[in-house]
């Protein structure tokens, strides 16, 4: 289970089964692809990274409002004899949530955190001998 806000699991899995443990786990979910470079400052791309929100009020989430909102971002890398998958859960800071009005999609440290754990497990759930490495 992922117990930080950051997580990197080793996996022998392909890319297209981690691929599709993802979209089991993430079902629900609104996921989206993250640009080339995105994915901080890093020597290597991600062979994909995504970022995916969900949120625990399924009526205002259908219209696409308020409740509380978890945020997980995902990177792949392909380290040719393993993948390392490295996940964020997301958190609106309160500073930046106040400068904006209250305008912008707030986070909510606690559901991404859970985000981040489905996520884990249904990767160890494709993958038995999943490793958590950081």
């Amino acid at each position: 289970m992922a117990k930080d806000i950051g997580s990197v699991f080793a996996t022998q899995l392909a890319v297209a089964d981690i691929k599709r443990a993802l979209s089991n786990a993430l079902q629900g979910s609104s996921v989206r692809d993250l640009p080339d470079g995105v994915v901080g400052v890093l020597d290597e791309q991600p062979a994909f990274a995504v970022v995916a929100r969900r949120s625990t009020n399924k009526i205002a989430a259908m219209l696409g409002d308020a409740g509380k909102h978890g945020g997980v971002q995902v990177a792949v890398f392909d380290e040719g004899d393993h993948r390392e998958i490295h996940l964020v859960a997301l958190a609106t800071s309160v500073a930046r949530y106040v400068v904006s009005g209250g305008s912008i999609e707030q986070f909510h440290l606690s559901t991404s955190k859970k985000m981040a754990a489905d996520i884990s497990a249904a990767l160890r759930s494709a993958d038995p001998r999943l490793r958590q490495i950081s």
